[in-house]
């Protein structure tokens, strides 16, 4: 077979001369040698983007390869008996109508065979009732099918058929959304599942979902990096991590853009590292990446990654000192360690996870646990449990303090009638773990709001920081605090104003702050750092409006129809021309930038809940220039999460039933899991 050479062979598998396999629906078309039914299925997917595969309607004729005359015209049949064949039609329409009735609306069980002789006897019984009858039902055979369509619907479920595509397509969409083993389609209780509810589909082998795993993926990458291509600006993520089972560490990234109002996210990477986490390693893996994606450096406005001194220096490296954004989620779990590990306070954490530990270990003590709260009116299902803490995450050791001190009191219930438990707090100290537990909540806020990835964040974060120091700053008064707690909430506010002292000077987080009709100036706290964000602002729009000036001003030299005025002896064109340069000067200055930028500031701040997004929509018209710096940094996230997620993915994906799966693998499904359901089913 000669490779095919028409570009629409990029979305079709050739199967054989006369037949070609779709890589979108996994649907096998008959080709006749050309391409024109190919050409006509691939609008079907183009022409509704939310529409399934299994929408999408096919000739019965083109798909089986037999017309209705050739299904009638059986083997027992001959050309001069015409009342055989009658009776042939006859019969294989009622039992058409009788196998469609039963095996497409109502599956058959095991014992299909016999439910369908007793029904079409039945079925043969009513008819005759029915011929007796003086005035038959105009409507009782409305519904019945032809044969063509009985056909239709019966050789949809065989390979290659519209409802087979479409069943295989969401099988596959099972298993790499529920990260899900490629064996779990040879279970028996899946196949159970499968036989009850189309019992007409025979399920492929796990081989044949890992190749159109393998198709989907290539099918999908090519929809994304068309996507990306017409973004023009895109911020990153990534993280390291290490596979604990077979000891393998990996590379993962992820991109997030602004398509309209929605900030959208994709899985772009979960590579394996063979070699040390070096900055030059990892600066050579983020090139292969982004050359495989083909994105241009340019399109890249900013890298959030860890504090971490190789990462930081392979971001200066590939793109540059200026790109990169530290992540606020770590830098606040910097923030949080200096109560988590504070020598007056280790002592009573480390009393708390000795406890919890015990409870743990413990069946006894996890079932009177249990009891006594449903002793105390809790149902089964609201029953709570201790929480133990990471070490490497402080927002654990807030939730194990909000845990205990809801559970203190059953607790010390257990505690007082068993030898071998630890020591309970004392009054003190249970009073001062609650109250460790109000200094960490705000810092645990900010993390998690923080911590979003569709929606606006990098804006968000010199108001929470500001917002954070008031809340500490109120609690002395509003609160009874011991002095030691009052001594490390003054540690704390000095922490942060170490950690993000000269954050309104980043202009990551003052711009997007600024741009945020939710905030604008109102939490700067230094004036000398919000006149400079303002001022960057305004030179920035200067740099878009000139080189727009230049543009419409080359653009109408070009296209000028009046060529006589150009021709004609002018005396005072030198003086034109530098009025010209002080007018358009004078017009970007003053006129442009300042009523702009002024105008933007002098309106009233948006509502907390209202979308910035949408607002720069609305106003794109009326302020040009800011809505494009707005645009180009709202798409920035503002921690690494999201690819802390992705590993939170590959945990679950690689698990004790799937631990042998390749990198490769593994990369491709963790892309299509992150893929919507949407874009999916195109």
């Amino acid at each position: 077979m000669s490779p095919p050479r028409s570009k629409i062979w990029q979305s079709f598998t050739k199967l054989d001369s006369v037949t070609a396999a779709c890589k979108i629906c996994f649907k096998h078309i008959k080709t006749s040698g050309n391409t024109s039914n190919l050409a006509k299925h691939l609008k079907q997917h183009r022409g509704s983007s939310n529409a399934s595969s299994s929408s999408i309607i096919i000739d019965s004729e083109s798909e089986t390869g037999l017309s209705e005359s050739d299904v009638i015209a059986g083997p027992s049949s001959t050309p001069g008996s015409p009342s055989s064949s009658k009776r042939l039609r006859s019969s294989l329409s009622t039992w058409v109508t009788t196998s469609i009735s039963s095996a497409v609306d109502h599956p058959l069980g095991d014992s299909g065979t016999g439910e369908l002789t007793t029904q079409m006897d039945k079925d043969n019984t009513a008819n005759k009732n029915i011929g007796s009858s003086k005035t038959p039902d105009p409507t009782l055979h409305s519904f019945t099918p032809s044969i063509k369509d009985a056909l239709k619907k019966i050789t949809s479920y065989k390979e290659g058929g519209t409802k087979h595509a479409a069943i295989t397509q969401c099988i596959l969409y099972f298993i790499c959304k529920d990260s899900r083993p490629f064996n779990s389609v040879t279970g028996a209780g899946f196949r159970k599942l499968m036989h009850e509810l189309c019992p007409s589909y025979k399920i492929p082998h796990p081989d044949t979902f890992k190749a159109k795993l393998a198709i989907k993926y290539d099918i999908m990458k090519s929809i994304y990096e068309e996507r990306l291509s017409k973004i023009t600006y895109i911020c990153l993520t990534f993280d390291m991590w290490t596979e604990t089972m077979q000891t393998k560490s990996f590379l993962g990234v992820t991109a997030h853009f602004l398509t309209g109002v929605k900030l959208s996210s994709v899985t772009l990477a979960t590579r394996q590292l063979f070699e040390r986490h070096t900055s030059d390693n990892i600066s050579e893996q983020l090139e292969d990446i982004l050359n495989y994606w083909k994105i241009n450096k340019q399109q890249i406005v900013g890298v959030v990654t860890d504090n971490g001194a190789n990462v930081v220096s392979a971001v200066a490296k590939t793109f540059g000192r200026n790109k990169h954004m530290p992540c606020f989620a770590h830098t606040v779990n910097l923030i949080a360690e200096v109560i988590t590990k504070d020598t007056l306070i280790l002592p009573i954490l480390g009393k708390v996870r000795d406890i919890v530990k015990w409870a743990k270990r413990s069946v006894t003590v996890s079932d009177k646990l249990r009891k006594i709260q449903l002793d105390n009116e809790a149902s089964e299902g609201t029953t709570k449990k201790l929480i133990l803490d990471v070490h490497t995450r402080w927002n654990s050791t807030f939730y194990m303090l909000k845990r205990f001190s809801e559970l203190a009191t059953t607790v010390n219930q257990i505690i007082i009638n068993d030898i071998t438990a630890p020591p309970m707090l004392t009054a003190t100290e249970l009073d001062l773990a609650r109250q460790i537990q109000i200094v960490l909540e705000p810092l645990e806020f900010v993390t998690r709001e923080a911590s979003g990835e569709f929606y606006i964040t990098i804006s968000k974060i010199i108001p929470m920081v500001n917002c954070l120091k008031n809340q500490l700053r109120k609690m002395t008064t509003e609160l009874d605090i011991v002095n030691t707690l009052n001594t490390l909430k003054s540690k704390l506010i000095d922490e942060i104003n170490k950690r993000f002292g000269k954050m309104e000077y980043n202009y990551f987080l003052s711009v997007s702050c600024i741009l945020d009709p939710r905030f604008k100036r109102i939490h700067f706290e230094d004036p000398l750092g919000c006149s400079k964000t303002i001022e960057y602002i305004r030179k920035t729009i200067a740099s878009q409006q000139t080189f727009s000036e230049s543009d419409r001003s080359d653009s109408s030299k070009q296209g000028s129809p009046n060529m006589q005025d150009q021709e004609k002896y002018d005396f005072w064109d030198y003086h034109k021309t530098l009025a010209h340069a002080q007018n358009q000067k004078s017009q970007q200055t003053s006129s442009k930038i300042n009523d702009e930028l002024t105008v933007y500031l002098s309106n009233p701040v948006m509502p907390l809940n209202s979308d910035p997004m949408s607002y720069w929509e609305e106003v794109k018209n009326v302020f040009p220039g800011l809505y494009n710096i707005a645009v180009s940094h709202f798409c920035i996230v503002g921690t690494s999460v999201p690819s802390e997620r992705l590993f939170s993915k590959a945990g679950g994906t690689v698990t004790q039933d799937r631990n042998r799966l390749s990198s490769n693998l593994l990369e491709k499904l963790l892309f299509l899991a992150d893929c919507s359901e949407d874009e999916w089913f195109l």
